[in-house]
């Protein structure tokens, strides 16, 4: 999905900049949004991921180590 939207503000900002349509152009300027949003979301996006791949790792860790955390009645480990 988010690669459809990359590929879709792409077009329009090409053709924009082919035909010689100044950045007073609507269009253009929704264009330029959504791209700086779209450049947001992406880097959103893999900082996610890398928050979720230290995650792993810290569970890997805590697991190895022999370590659990306390289990309340509702199957969630306690607050801190």
């Amino acid at each position: 999905m988010l690669t459809q939207v990359i590929d879709a503000v792409n077009v329009l900002s090409t053709s924009n900049k082919l035909n010689g349509e100044s950045n007073d152009d609507p269009v253009s300027q929704i264009c330029q949004i959504l791209s700086s949003h779209l450049e947001s979301l992406q880097w959103i996006n893999d900082a996610v991921h890398e928050v979720e791949g230290k995650v792993v790792d810290i569970g890997k860790r805590v697991k190895d180590s022999g370590y659990s955390l306390p289990v309340d009645s509702r199957g969630m480990g306690s607050s801190w």
